[in-house]
């Protein structure tokens, strides 16, 4: 499929996204008079949209409705991300370090597309997870058709694999050793990239040696397509 072609694809699910009504999510409209609002599935893709990418980022959910309650971050809405977050910073680290990769050179999405109630650490349901994988992650894949997919966190990576009818994973380790393929893309566990993520996997250092052992299974890596 031609950029060009992609690129209306995925505005014809963004599109999908917008008219959506979730019970109990918010849409990305609702928020600073609708200035994060965009023709991408996820605002985070305003920064990282490469149509013909290698490398497919799959994080879990973009804000929640008490950040973006808060006053407006000119940057958030500009880039889809907040530069000082820790998952940004440790994320764009690591594309550095490892793949000699920018931000840019990637396609990145979320999972799950809308606004979720209260905080950014407010647990999502599985069966929401599962359901935005099927209607908006896997249709994206299709789309950009990448060779490498990695899905940041447990709860994407298990959502991602029930979508496309696996059972899930029975551990994080598991998860990191079995790779799935679905969508002529392989799938690949990592721990979120947020302090959190990276202090339950045992601290950047170990985080930065499984994106090394993950670069030694994904082969070469195309960068952005000029």
């Amino acid at each position: 499929m031609a950029i060009k072609d992609k690129a209306v694809e995925l505005r014809k699910l963004a599109k999908t996204r917008k008219a959506a009504r979730w019970p109990g999510y918010f849409q990305v409209e609702e928020f600073h008079d609708g200035k994060h609002e965009c023709d991408f599935v996820s605002p985070y893709t305003k920064s990282a949209h490469n149509y013909d990418a290698d490398l497919f980022l799959m994080l879990q959910d973009w804000s929640s409705e008490k950040e973006l309650s808060g006053p407006e971050i000119p940057d958030q809405i500009k880039l889809g991300y907040t530069p000082s977050f820790p998952t940004n910073k440790n994320l764009i680290r690591l594309l550095a370090d490892v793949f000699e990769l920018e931000l840019a050179d990637t396609y990145a999405t979320n999972l799950f597309p809308f606004v979720k109630p209260a905080t950014v650490s407010k647990t999502l349901p599985a069966k929401d997870l599962i359901k935005a994988a099927i209607e908006f992650a896997l249709p994206q894949v299709r789309i950009v058709k990448p060779k490498s997919v990695i899905c940041f966190g447990l709860p994407t990576f298990q959502a991602l694999r029930v979508a496309v009818g696996l059972k899930k994973s029975e551990s994080a380790g598991e998860a990191m050793e079995t790779p799935f393929c679905s969508e002529d893309a392989m799938f690949y566990y990592q721990a979120h990239p947020g302090g959190l993520g990276i202090a339950n996997r045992g601290g950047f250092i170990q985080v930065k040696k499984d994106w090394e052992n993950l670069r030694s299974r994904v082969g070469a890596i195309r960068g952005r397509i000029k």
